[in-house]
C-alpha cells in the first residue's frame, strides 16, 4: 500500500539507504521512506566512493499510485576550479613622473597629470576604507554554494536579504563566470549534462572577484551518451527521456538559474503548483506553460519580488526564447554565448546608490529600485567613431578623416560609479573580452573644477586630443589626472590609434 506522506512536497529529508542496486547501466541508491522504498540516480563522482548510510533528497511530487518521488540533494564537496586563478605579482611602484599639457587657449585649457602608480594618501585610504566596508558588507558564508543566491522566503526581509548577499552586482558577476564556464565546455563539444545548484560553488579570489567552480565529472564529449537528470533544472526532453543532454539542454538549465537569481523564483513553480492543485513533477516536466506566458495565465506567480528591477528587456527576452519558444523546441533557445553578452551588457547599467549602499539596473529617468533615488552625473562618456569621408556626388571615401559624432553608446559618470572601457567597446584588435581604460570622477578642486582619472588597464596606451584634433603630447600610459574647467566646459577625445586611422574613440565632456 502507499505511503502515508508526512512531508510536503520540496521538503529536503535525510533517508536511510538500503543498497545500490543497477538498471540498464545507471547505478541507483535504493532508500526508504516510512513504509516504501525508492530509488535516486546515483551522481558520477559517487560511483568509487562508499556508500554512505543517509542521503539528502529532495520530495518532488507524488506519482499517480500516491507513492512519493524523490531526487538527490547534492551534499557538499570540496571541488578543483576548471580554471585555477593564478596569483598576479603586484609590480614594482614607478618613480612618480608629472607633467602638465596646455591647449593654446590658457583661458580654457585642460590640465592632464600623469601620476605612475601613485594615488593621492586621502583618496588611497578613503578607498582602501571602503573597499573593506564593502568586503565586510558582502562577505560570502564559508563554502557557499549558489543556492546561497536563490531567495526561499527567508524569515528577514527581502531587501536586507538582496543587499546583504552582494546585491544584483554580484549575482550577475555568479552569472557571467557560470555561463563562461559552460561555452568553454560548448567550445570543445562537450556538453556539461546537469548544473547541479548545491556543486556550483562561489569563490572570490586576492583580488575580491567573484567565481564560480564546478565539479569536473559531470560533463560527456558528446551529447550522444546517457541521460543525467535533475529534474528541477533540466530541460523537459531530458527529463521526459525524449533526448540525451546537449549544448541547448545546458543552456535550458543555465536560463533557469539566471531566473532564480535575478527573478527569484523558477520559471514553471506558479500558483497552481505552489498550492498542490498540480505537482512538481509536471511542471519540471514541461506540462505547465511558463509563469509569465502573455497568452497562458493559467500558471501565474501572483507573489513576486522586485523582478522586473533586476532584469533587463533582453534578459526578459531571452526568457520568453528558453521558455515560451523553446520549451518544447530546443534549437530554438538562445546559446550560452547569448546569455553572456546579454549579462554583461546589463553589468554596463549598474550604478552604485549611497543610500542603500547596493548597486541597481539604471536606464534613462531611472532611480534605485529600493528608495527611489534618482542619480545625478558630472560626466559623459561618448562612444563615437571616425572613418574616412564619403563623397556623395562620387560615391566613394575620400583621404581625409571625419569624426561622426552622433555617439555609438554613452556612459554616464559620477563620483560613486566608475566607468570601465571593454575592448569590445572600440572594437580592438585583441580576441580577448577585456577591460581597457577605468575612468574615475576624483573630485571638485577649490575652483569648481572637475577632476577626472583615467587608468589604463592592461597595458593599453591611449593618446590625447582637444576637440579640434590638436594632439596633446603626453601619452595616457599611466594613471593620469584631468581637470576639466567647469566655467568653459572643454572635451576631451582619447584614441588607441591615431586620430587618421579608421577606429572608435572617446569623447569625455563634463555635463
Amino acid at each position: 500500500m502507499p505511503s502515508i506522506i508526512k512531508h510536503k512536497v520540496g521538503a529536503v529529508i535525510s533517508l536511510p539507504i538500503d543498497r545500490v542496486v543497477e538498471i540498464r547501466g545507471n547505478k541507483y541508491y535504493v532508500v526508504r521512506y516510512e513504509n516504501t522504498i525508492t530509488r535516486v540516480q546515483l551522481y558520477d563522482w559517487q560511483l568509487n566512493e562508499d556508500v554512505p548510510k543517509l542521503l539528502q533528497c529532495r520530495l518532488t511530487s507524488i506519482n499517480d499510485f500516491g507513492f512519493p518521488v524523490f531526487e538527490q540533494v547534492a551534499a557538499t564537496k570540496e571541488v578543483k576550479l576548471i580554471d585555477p586563478i593564478a596569483p598576479e605579482n603586484d609590480a614594482e611602484s614607478d618613480k612618480v613622473q608629472e607633467s602638465t599639457i596646455k591647449n593654446n587657449n590658457k583661458e580654457n585649457e585642460i590640465k592632464i597629470t600623469i601620476n605612475a602608480n601613485t594615488k593621492d594618501d586621502k583618496l588611497k585610504k578613503q578607498e582602501s576604507l571602503n573597499e573593506e566596508n564593502n568586503i565586510e558588507h558582502n562577505k560570502l558564508p564559508e563554502g557557499s554554494d549558489i543556492t546561497h543566491y536563490f531567495w526561499r522566503e527567508q524569515s528577514e526581509s527581502f531587501e536586507e536579504w538582496f543587499i546583504t548577499t552582494g546585491g544584483i552586482k554580484r549575482r550577475l558577476e555568479i552569472l557571467i563566470s557560470l555561463a563562461e564556464i559552460i561555452a568553454k565546455y560548448h567550445r570543445q563539444n562537450k556538453v556539461y549534462k546537469v548544473l547541479v545548484p548545491e556543486y556550483i560553488r562561489v569563490v572570490v579570489d586576492k583580488n575580491h572577484t567573484i567565481k564560480v567552480s564546478v565539479p569536473e565529472t559531470n560533463y560527456l564529449t558528446s551529447g550522444l551518451a546517457n541521460m543525467f537528470i535533475y529534474a528541477s533544472i533540466s530541460a523537459p526532453e531530458v527529463v521526459n527521456r525524449w533526448m540525451p543532454n546537449t549544448p541547448m539542454s545546458d543552456c535550458y538549465t543555465f536560463a533557469i538559474i539566471v531566473h532564480e537569481l535575478l527573478s527569484f523564483c523558477h520559471p514553471f513553480i506558479g500558483d497552481k503548483v505552489l498550492s498542490g492543485d498540480i505537482t512538481y513533477d509536471e511542471a519540471f516536466r514541461g506540462r505547465l506553460s511558463w509563469i509569465d506566458k502573455k497568452d497562458d495565465s493559467t500558471n501565474r506567480l501572483t507573489r513576486r519580488m522586485y523582478d522586473c528591477f533586476f532584469t533587463t528587456p533582453q534578459i526578459r527576452e531571452l526568457y520568453y526564447e528558453t521558455f515560451d519558444k523553446g520549451k518544447t523546441s530546443p534549437l530554438e533557445r538562445p546559446t550560452i554565448y547569448k546569455w553572456i553578452d546579454v549579462l554583461k551588457e546589463a553589468q554596463e547599467h549598474l550604478l552604485y546608490c549611497q543610500n542603500c549602499e547596493t548597486e541597481y539596473l539604471y536606464f534613462e529617468d531611472g532611480c534605485c529600485a529600493f528608495c527611489d533615488g534618482e542619480p545625478t552625473f558630472e560626466l559623459a562618456v561618448d562612444i563615437i567613431r571616425v572613418d574616412n569621408k564619403f563623397d556623395l556626388e562620387t560615391y566613394q571615401f575620400k583621404d581625409e578623416m571625419d569624426l561622426y559624432l552622433d555617439p555609438i553608446g554613452t556612459f554616464l559618470l559620477n563620483r560613486n560609479n566608475p566607468v570601465y572601457i571593454n575592448s569590445r567597446h572600440l572594437i580592438t584588435k585583441s580576441k580577448e573580452d577585456k577591460e581597457i581604460l577605468k575612468i574615475v570622477i576624483n573630485k571638485m578642486d577649490n575652483y569648481g573644477n572637475l577632476s577626472v582619472k583615467f587608468c589604463p588597464l592592461n597595458n593599453y596606451i591611449f593618446n590625447a586630443y582637444t576637440i579640434n584634433k590638436e594632439k596633446l603630447s603626453q601619452l595616457i600610459n599611466k594613471e593620469t589626472n584631468a581637470v576639466f574647467p567647469i566655467k568653459f566646459p572643454r572635451k576631451l577625445i582619447l584614441s588607441i590609434d591615431e586620430i587618421n586611422h579608421p577606429q572608435r574613440l572617446l569623447i569625455i565632456r563634463p555635463i
